[in-house]
């Protein structure tokens, strides 16, 4: 999350999809958790501290989501071999924010 500058891309990922890319609007800060954590339904085994770093984005909805199965064979090769957003099968990584390749970013794009 330190990583992150305004203006940065962010994609977000569901299901195998790519389903909207942001851009973030602030450099990241220390937050209280917000209230859609709050309220989310999470899975049971994720506890949320009330403290945290928060980066502000602005998404657009994809249309067309990017399915990643149809192109995972492009973004193999330009994964990190470490904390990587795919694993060595093409398997999306459990995991809130990854850093990307620039050749992953324009490959998305």
């Amino acid at each position: 999350m330190n990583l992150v500058c305004q203006g940065d891309l962010v994609f977000s990922h569901v299901s195998g999809r790519i389903i909207a890319i942001g851009t973030a609007q602030s450099e990241p800060y220390f937050s209280l958790k917000s209230l859609e954590i709050s309220e989310a339904r999470l899975h049971p085994n994720i506890n949320w501290a009330n403290e945290g770093m928060r980066v502000e984005v602005l998404y657009d909805k994809l249309e067309d989501p990017i399915v990643i199965g149809s192109i995972v064979d492009q973004l193999m090769p330009l994964m990190q071999k470490k904390y990587a957003p795919l694993n060595k099968n093409g398997k999306a990584n459990q995991g809130y924010l990854y850093r990307l390749s620039r050749e992953a970013s324009d490959t998305l794009l």
